[in-house]
């Protein structure tokens, strides 16, 4: 006898008296906060508040696609990236975010008493895209590395050149010039670790786009850190990654528990791409692993035990299934892509999958904008309606015709099988609503399993789809066995506007943990982690992972990252589950480093 529709942030329409087999509008506005007892009313696992004064600033005069009708999104508004680290040697995480084009990056040192003093970083003739905090220089406090992307110039610009800068100990950051090689790709990620097994920190950095020539496989770099001067060796040491396509992310880790550090990249138009670490060099092993199948609009990847075995797991963020197009495996979203009508210009052309044949994704005067040849050619929109993409391909006379697919949109949990084999399952409906950019893996409810945080969106989007704006920050509770459940924004208590970017945890100077995420052209939210009521614990220089050993002997693995999620780096601070009763830590040649006794911890706090 009613119809009760349930809002996202809690409220509820309830509509009497409908009658079936009708169309019907439940208005939003007319929706009713749902009252209960405040005895059973949960408070949020997340609590908004202690807002860090960062704001990205984006300017809206460059146009992707007054170049490129074609493209499905813009490549000017992709940041802003943040890092977390102990700039100043003072024992509290600080901050520092990039700027767009035309805007300084801002660092944010934190003080005792919690507040952040910002500190300037002039960076406004490069778009700021990935930063990394490392030792690079080898004098034991954190230098910055800075990817500079974007699309705002034309390819191989000189600002497209990455930097480096020098920190004096006191979080005062200095251009150094002559210790990175030349780098004029437009780049986004960047993820370090030590691969020579020489002890200091090495680089991979990811080419994004071509600006102008989108799809081209832009050059990605493996930078060897050689006493803090960065030599190329992408050739020497996996050549293939050189153009191995647009990459959005990338993370070093060790899925086969060799302790070598092992390398899997993401990005649009690509596989998940993991590469092998031999020893001697990186080996593509992405097929083998049972990836042969998984291209897919990747945004990011980090990692997790979520089923404490021992052995890493993955997320990837992928844009999502609330789109105009479908794509599976048996029928992929193609992009076909050559410069069509020889005017020198690279010509993409979307291929969607329908009732037996492919048909080109844009209209008629999208196709003519980019390709004005094919005014001559199809003279009428009835004509182009009935015409397939190999019809539109046939007129066009593609002579060198490259393709690109994508055979997954689906967010995903890449499950570690132990094998060497990888295993996707999709994360559940909601994860799906939006592109998912930032991820951060996080026992919030403190019961030893990892669960997930997700945000995203991707405003700068071609005007006939629209932007993709449906998710508000998710959090999905692990309940063990893989198994993931969404939680509303009531209980979760993450709810956030705007085209969300990067997402990093922080030590707070409390001694307890923040989620802090980055808006493009919008202001930083904080939240406040659920509070532990223990110690923080934190790696060490030189440590890389930890085993957290369980009551009945299963174990659990913890990566320490230089970079990863979507031009995320977080704090190398961790909190201890109650759950554990033994935590090790180890180098990165996989000796123990320490052995906590997590019960007699306990008992001393």
């Amino acid at each position: 006898d009613s119809l009760t529709v349930a809002w996202p942030d809690g409220k509820k329409s309830t509509l009497l008296s409908t009658v079936t087999n009708q169309r019907i509008r439940a208005p939003y506005q007319t929706a009713v906060e749902v009252v209960t007892a405040s005895s059973s009313r949960k408070a949020p696992l997340l609590k908004a508040g202690g807002a860090i004064p960062l704001q990205h600033q984006e300017p809206d005069y460059a146009n992707d696609f007054k170049v490129q009708p074609l493209l499905q999104h813009g490549f000017t508004h992709q940041g802003p990236g943040m890092a977390v680290g102990d700039v100043n040697g003072d024992g509290l995480d600080d901050v520092v975010m990039g700027g767009a084009y035309g805007h300084d990056a801002q660092v944010m040192l934190q003080n005792t008493d919690g507040s952040f003093t910002a500190l300037a970083l002039p960076t406004k003739n490069y778009e700021d895209l990935g930063l990394l905090l490392f030792d690079a220089d080898g004098d034991q406090d954190l230098d910055l590395y800075a990817a500079s992307g974007g699309s705002e110039r034309y390819a191989h610009h000189i600002h497209y050149q990455d930097r480096l800068y020098l920190n004096d100990g006191l979080g005062h950051f200095t251009l150094s010039t002559g210790r990175l090689p030349e780098m004029l790709s437009s780049t986004a990620a960047v993820a370090g670790s030590d691969f020579d097994a020489d002890g200091d920190i090495d680089l991979f950095v990811g080419g994004r786009v071509v600006p102008g020539q989108y799809p081209k496989a832009p050059q990605s770099y493996l930078l060897q850190n050689n006493g803090g001067t960065f030599t190329e060796v992408t050739k020497e040491i996996c050549p293939s990654l050189q153009t191995v396509g647009m990459v959005t992310a990338a993370l070093w880790t060790d899925f086969n528990n060799d302790h070598q550090p092992d390398l899997i990249v993401v990005g649009e138009l690509m596989k998940i791409s993991v590469y092998q670490n031999t020893g001697a060099g990186l080996t593509d092993i992405t097929d083998q692993a049972g990836l042969a199948q998984s291209a897919g609009m990747w945004n990011s990847i980090t990692s997790g035990d979520f089923d404490r075995d021992g052995d890493m797991d993955y997320v990837a963020g992928n844009i999502g299934q609330n789109t105009p197009f479908k794509a599976t495996p048996e029928h992929p979203l193609k992009l076909h892509y050559a410069d069509f009508d020889q005017n020198g210009a690279t010509d993409p052309v979307f291929s969607i999958y329908e009732e037996g044949e492919y048909y080109p994704l844009a209209s008629l005067d999208l196709l003519t904008a980019q390709m004005p040849v094919l005014k001559k050619k199809v003279l009428r929109y009835k004509d182009f309606a009935q015409s397939t993409t190999s019809d539109i391909l046939n007129i066009l006379e593609a002579g060198e015709m490259q393709t690109l697919q994508c055979d997954i949109q689906a967010t995903v949990l890449l499950e570690n099988l132990g094998t060497g084999q990888f295993k996707l399952h999709p994360l559940p409906q909601l994860a799906q609503a939006a592109p998912v950019k930032g991820i951060v893996c996080e026992d919030l409810d403190l019961d030893g399993d990892p669960d997930i945080i997700l945000t995203g969106n991707e405003y700068n989007t071609e005007v006939v789809t629209g932007r993709y704006d449906a998710l508000m920050g998710l959090v999905l509770r692990n309940e063990g066995g893989l198994r993931f459940h969404p939680l509303s924004s009531e209980a979760s208590g993450l709810q956030i506007s705007g085209d969300q970017r990067a997402a990093v945890t922080l030590r707070k100077a409390d001694g307890e943990m923040a989620l802090l995420v980055s808006t493009n052209g919008g202001a930083a939210r904080a939240y406040a982690l659920p509070r532990s009521g223990q110690k923080l614990l934190a790696f060490e220089p030189g440590e890389v992972s930890a085993l957290l050993t369980y009551e009945g002997g299963q174990q659990q693995k913890i990566e320490c990252h230089f970079g990863g999620g979507y031009l995320s780096q977080s704090t190398r601070s961790l909190r201890l589950s109650p759950q554990a009763k033994e935590m090790a830590f180890y180098d990165r040649n996989g000796k123990p480093t320490r052995t906590l006794n997590i019960l007699a911890l306990k008992a001393e706090l």
